[in-house]
């Protein structure tokens, strides 16, 4: 009994030790090479406690980045990559109040941060899947390279910022916390995942619809086949081919169709599936039940019999 106490304490250990080592580890170190310590002379771009874009020295440091999600729960990331640097060029040491966050640019690069974030959180595998596919999808947006403000170059490579960049999750940079001179935290909200009520009755399709986020987006609904998320190539939209676009925290709508063309299209079970603008879903199963069919005479001649029916 000793030595499978002792056998489990060692594994305990092992595992204790490896989850120690992957967070005191930079997670862009596979990427780039850097890890906590390094430091360069060439980072290029806007600095936001500067305000302004420049060139300066870099150190690499690693801060706690800390997400609170809408249920009360929160995520921490022990290796939240941090480039501090320095107020002016020619200065002795770096400026840690000038530090902020940095993610390569790459899909992969961002699939990390996107796993390191979502972690804890419940989600069907599909719309996880589907989410974070969006997601890294923004590594390649034209939008986000020389010019905008979340784009950087360190020593000759590419990275976003993170605090930018996480806003493509729904999820808003709050503030920075210093809990010593050597421990920080990066503080994040995360929005709600959308809201989607379906009905089907009458000949209609009403639905309605909550959308949450922190940036300007497009939301879309559409109906699709039963099961066929998360394809949807072959879909009906339900804004008559418009996104639906907004930049409020919370996006709130309603919408009625007649469906008896969506069940000619996509069977009487559909799925209404709306996307928030970030790749979040809800999906909702709704049947659409046929309609009655209309008289197919018209009486000519209407008799009230002695018991006081029509005829």
């Amino acid at each position: 009994m000793k030595r499978i106490i002792a056998f489990v304490l060692i594994i305990m250990m092992v595992g204790s030790s490896y989850a120690l080592a992957a967070g005191s580890e930079a997670m862009l170190r596979k990427y780039v090479g850097f890890n906590y310590g390094d430091n360069g002379i060439y980072l290029r771009g806007f600095i936001p406690a500067l305000n302004d874009n420049v060139t300066r020295p870099w150190e690499l440091a690693r801060w706690t980045g800390i997400f609170a999600f809408s249920g009360g729960k929160s995520t921490k990331v022990g290796n939240y990559d941090v480039f501090n640097v320095k107020r002016k060029a020619d200065d002795p040491n770096f400026d840690k109040e000038n530090g902020f966050g940095l993610v390569f640019k790459s899909q992969t690069a961002l699939g990390d941060l996107f796993d390191a974030v979502m972690i804890d959180q419940t989600v069907g595998a599909k719309q996880r899947s589907y989410f974070r596919d969006t997601f890294v999808q923004s590594a390649n947006d034209p939008q986000f390279d020389e010019g905008n403000p979340f784009f950087y170059r360190v020593e000759g490579k590419v990275f976003l910022r993170t605090s930018g960049i996480l806003q493509r999750m729904g999820i808003a940079f709050s503030k920075t916390n210093k809990i010593s001179e050597n421990e920080r935290q990066a503080l994040y909200s995360v929005t709600k995942w959308p809201v989607l009520k379906a009905t089907a009755t009458g000949g209609k399709l009403k639905v309605d619809y909550t959308g949450y986020g922190v940036s300007e987006r497009d939301i879309r609904i559409v109906a699709t086949k039963k099961g066929a998320f998360p394809d949807l190539k072959n879909v009906v939209s339900l804004t008559g081919g418009k996104m639906i676009h907004t930049s409020a925290a919370a996006k709130t709508g309603s919408l009625s169709v007649d469906y008896e063309d969506l069940a000619k299209l996509l069977g009487r079970d559909i799925d209404v599936v709306i996307d928030d603008g970030y790749g979040r879903t809800a999906i909702k199963t709704v049947h659409l039940p046929k309609m009655p069919k209309k008289m197919d005479y018209i009486p000519t001649k209407l008799t009230l019999t002695e018991g006081h029916q029509l005829w």
